[in-house]
């Protein structure tokens, strides 16, 4: 099995990406964990390592020290180097490009559960999503993962597409200045639709929300984007809130929402879509 270990593409001042990128390579090592008072290596100590080939019931750990002749125990000394894991074979260098291992062979088996352990190497490309592993340079790779998740992406970018079919073009126009923060009020039919396109494509996720969201909601969130363009509205300075010739109206976008759906507010409202209109 082949196991592809993949840099994070993360944006740089220099602007550089991949192979052109200034990142320098990381060295992973099994490092001392206090909470088991050993090194975490990702090898199993305890039970016996169930694959057929283990016919001396040893654990995963001692199986994979006698392939390789080299004790894998855990054991941590602060005075004493370990034999493997203080070595240069018990170290992984990440360069930012592909790695590829293959695990039948069972030094890069070793150094495949050395990276698992690690904070500097996610498991997945989806458990980076999730924000689990913050620190991660790298991530493994997993090609049905990948599959799964272009297979997602593709319907929900069919949904949008669908959804979009029934939109008004005022709608169009507030989901792609919410997100964009762009008023094509102005614009032709087709450049709308271009750019709407794009955003299904780009922020699919984003755009299903919006095309989902109450229908007020949406308005008035374009409206307050709009009125902010124009100076209408404005906000204090270094902060969220907006203010109404000078007055705070909400703590930030949404909270200016729920102002100005309030029945005492509706005339504040309409002074506002009078001065954009």
């Amino acid at each position: 099995m082949i196991i592809e270990i993949r840099p994070i593409e993360k944006e740089k001042w220099h602007g550089k990406k991949g192979a052109e990128s200034f990142q320098r390579p990381i060295t992973i090592r099994a490092l001392y964990d206090p909470a088991i008072m050993g090194y975490a290596t990702g090898l199993s100590y305890k039970g016996v390592y169930n694959i057929p080939e283990n016919t001396e019931k040893l654990t995963e750990a001692e199986y994979y020290g006698k392939l390789l002749k080299y004790d894998l125990s855990n054991v941590y000394d602060p005075d004493k180097a370990h034999p493997f894991w203080d070595g240069p074979l018990g170290s992984v260098k990440l360069e930012n490009k592909t790695m590829l291992l293959d695990l039948s062979k069972p030094l890069n088996y070793v150094r495949y559960k050395i990276l698992l352990s690690s904070k500097y190497v996610a498991n997945s490309l989806q458990d980076i999503e999730k924000g689990l592993f913050p620190s991660a340079t790298h991530y493994i790779f997993n090609e049905r993962e990948d599959i799964e998740k272009k297979a997602i992406k593709t319907n929900m970018i069919k949904q949008a597409i669908i959804k979009s079919s029934s939109l008004t073009r005022t709608r169009k126009i507030e989901i792609i200045n919410v997100l964009e923060n762009a008023n094509l009020k102005e614009q032709s039919d087709d450049f709308i639709e271009v750019n709407l396109a794009r955003l299904i494509e780009t922020k699919t996720k984003e755009v299903l929300r919006l095309m989902d969201l109450d229908k007020e909601d949406l308005a008035l969130h374009s409206t307050i984007l709009e009125a902010l363009q124009k100076s209408v509205l404005r906000k204090e300075k270094g902060k969220d809130t907006i203010l109404y010739f000078g007055e705070p109206i909400g703590t930030d976008i949404y909270d200016t929402i729920q102002f100005l759906k309030r029945d005492e507010n509706q005339d504040i409202k309409l002074r506002i879509l009078e001065s954009i209109n």
